[in-house]
């Protein structure tokens, strides 16, 4: 495979378990106090298109998921470890589906001013795209670290297991009562099971210094750089440098407003043996109100970074996300998403297109019993038209054992 001589070089899994090691690392042998808990649901569903095929049938399924964590706190560090396992048994063609994930995050405060953290994961399922895509479990505010991508949905419609493993190790430090510098390192291998030619190791890192303004308002300016190789081959190798500005600002006691925009320098292997340059537009666009009983974001995003479909594409997203806490034991969740992923530099592939919008209305019997209902629309669309739309509507019950996360 052909090397770049920036910004990375190979030593993928090294920088993977780099990240682990930094995990453990944080963890101190006696902590002051230990959370644990144990999530189990039970549902049915039908759906229309369950894997967003072209010519999929209606089916019905029974899931069972089951979702453990644990958290280890003192003063200076706190660890949590999670993870979940999903079993559906499909009435037709599918069978059964099993995915599986877990996750392990640390925060370490040093001293005053130095915090480090670190974190990883692994995902694998048979769902292709459309997992990232409509994945709704974090908070609507929640904000990931900077070096992690968005959702590719290039192979929607294509049944294949993929399998993604991933770490992040960062350092943060106040040079000043209003000043600090963030230093973060990610790294990702992405393997799917039918795809020739599509497994590929990415790496990133990401500088940034911010300096509050005001009490309401602060500024960042930031550079990440990331690389990706494919295995087996140069075609699609590549690298981006992606220089950023943003403001953040507190329009009110409720209110947030985040603005991010940069340009992304993208350099990649074309299958003639050259190489490509192509400048584009990169950035975020983040508001949120955050109220004593409920959280309504807005979110826009545009980068570039590899995909699955061979080489670096540009991505973009939109979404919206409302939770609200109607009454004593209700919640309603609701969401929508729209995301597209443009043609590979290289050529490859094509342009992809998802609708996605959500809904879950959840009643608490008591603290540890309570029972959902979720309706769901998803659409995936590429050159080779639009699929059949996938509605999918969902009845469960919900145990916890334990405290809540």
């Amino acid at each position: 495979m052909r090397q770049f001589g920036w910004p990375f070089r190979r030593g993928r899994y090294h920088r993977c378990a780099a990240a682990v090691v930094a995990t453990q690392c944080l963890v101190t042998p006696a902590m002051a106090e230990t959370r644990f808990g144990v999530d189990l649901s039970l549902s049915g569903k039908v759906s229309t298109n369950a894997f967003e095929e072209p010519n999929s049938p209606s089916t019905a399924a029974a899931e069972v998921e089951i979702s453990p964590w644990v958290k280890f706190l003192n003063s200076t560090t706190s660890v949590e470890l999670s993870g979940d396992v999903s079993v559906d048994q499909y009435t037709k063609q599918f069978g059964t589906e099993t995915a599986a994930g877990a996750r392990i995050s640390a925060e370490k405060l040093v001293s005053p001013a130095l915090t480090l953290s670190a974190g990883g994961g692994f995902r694998t399922s048979r769902a292709g795209g459309r997992q990232g895509f409509l994945d709704t479990g974090s908070a609507p505010d929640f904000v990931p670290p900077p070096t992690t991508p968005l959702p590719d949905i290039s192979f929607a419609g294509l049944t294949t297991r993929s399998k993604l493993l991933n770490g992040n190790v960062g350092a943060s430090l106040k040079t000043g009562p209003s000043t600090e510098l963030a230093l973060n390192f990610g790294a990702a291998l992405s393997r799917y099971g039918s795809l020739n030619g599509a497994d590929y190791d990415s790496f990133s890192s990401s500088l940034s210094y911010s300096r509050k303004l005001s009490d309401r308002t602060s500024l960042k300016a930031n550079m990440l750089v990331s690389r990706a190789n494919y295995l087996g081959r140069s075609i699609g190798d590549g690298a981006i440098i992606s220089p950023t500005v943003s403001v953040e600002r507190r329009l009110s006691d409720t209110l947030k407003l985040s603005l991010n925009a940069g340009v992304s320098l993208s350099r990649t292997h074309l299958p003639t043996g050259a190489s490509k340059s192509v400048a584009s537009l990169s950035g975020l666009v983040r508001l949120c109100s955050t109220r004593e009983r409920s959280v309504l974001c807005l979110n826009a995003a545009r980068t570039a970074q590899p995909t699955a479909i061979g080489g670096i594409s540009t991505v973009s997203q939109v979404s919206v996300a409302w939770h609200t806490q109607i009454g004593p034991r209700d919640r309603i969740s609701l969401s929508g998403r729209y995301a597209q992923t443009n043609r590979s530099l290289t050529g490859a592939g094509n342009n992809s297109r998802a609708f996605g919008a959500q809904a879950e209305m959840t009643h608490e019997f008591d603290k540890k019993l309570s029972a959902y209902l979720a309706p769901s629309f998803s659409r995936f669309s590429d050159r080779f038209g639009s699929r059949k739309p996938n509605f999918q509507l969902q009845l469960g019950v919900h145990f916890r054992f334990g405290e809540k996360s």
